[in-house]
């Protein structure tokens, strides 16, 4: 059986026991051989008595959540009932016949706020912090970021430059993130962003400048 996040920035199965941010998953159940005449095959969620989606005939049996589901566990289980009322309860984690896949919706995103981001200048004359769009002749400044809190199990710290889609750093615990520039920056503008990660892919972009979320911290090297 597959269960399918499809809610970015993190997309795809979802682990037995794992961690989604998508309240409407897709589940996927295939069986080793097609039903067979009278039998039917049940999809249950949260232990109840009535199916949430069933199949009469061939091998699978694919289910959307309609509605979302709450924040917190949540579990699938599985039978086949023949036309005589015998029920097999499948495995659906490949634990052992009759085991439940569990996993956790977690739509919340991190609650972490900026304390401090300093951009520093070490090159002569002017040295110490750029301000938000202030100029520099460092081509490799460092960048200290502090948050008001810190990091939870599974988050993590992201700082992307010029607007990039991969992070030039990142930290998964604590409240700080330090990170000098490796090579020499380009002549010209450049911008910091940074966001927060948690493990269900919940992202909060994070105010660098003090003025709103989501803005950048934009800087020039001349």
């Amino acid at each position: 059986m597959t269960v399918t996040d499809d809610v970015a920035p993190i997309t795809g199965p979802v682990a037995d026991g794992g961690v989604t941010n998508d309240a409407r998953p897709a589940i996927a159940l295939g069986l080793s051989g097609p039903l067979l005449a009278g039998e039917t095959l049940s999809l249950f969620r949260d232990g109840g008595a009535t199916a949430v989606a069933t199949a009469t005939s061939g091998s699978t049996l694919a289910f959307t959540e309609p509605s979302a589901l709450t924040d917190g566990a949540h579990t699938y289980s599985a039978s086949i009932v023949n036309a005589a009322g015998n029920t097999t309860t499948l495995d659906l984690n490949g634990a052992a016949a009759g085991t439940v896949f569990s996993f956790t919706v977690d739509t919340v995103a991190p609650t972490q706020g900026l304390l401090s981001f300093i951009v520093t200048d070490d090159v002569l004359p002017t040295t110490g912090p750029i301000a938000a769009g202030g100029t520099t002749n460092d081509t490799q400044p460092s960048v200290t970021l502090t948050l008001d809190a810190v990091l939870g199990t599974g988050e993590t710290l992201r700082l992307f430059r010029d607007g990039g889609a991969t992070a030039v750093a990142s930290a998964g615990s604590g409240a700080t993130l330090t990170f000098t520039e490796p090579a020499a920056l380009s002549t010209g503008s450049h911008t910091y962003s940074a966001s927060i990660v948690d493990g269900a892919g919940n992202v909060t972009t994070i105010d660098l400048n003090g003025t709103s979320a989501g803005v950048l911290f934009t800087f020039t090297i001349a």
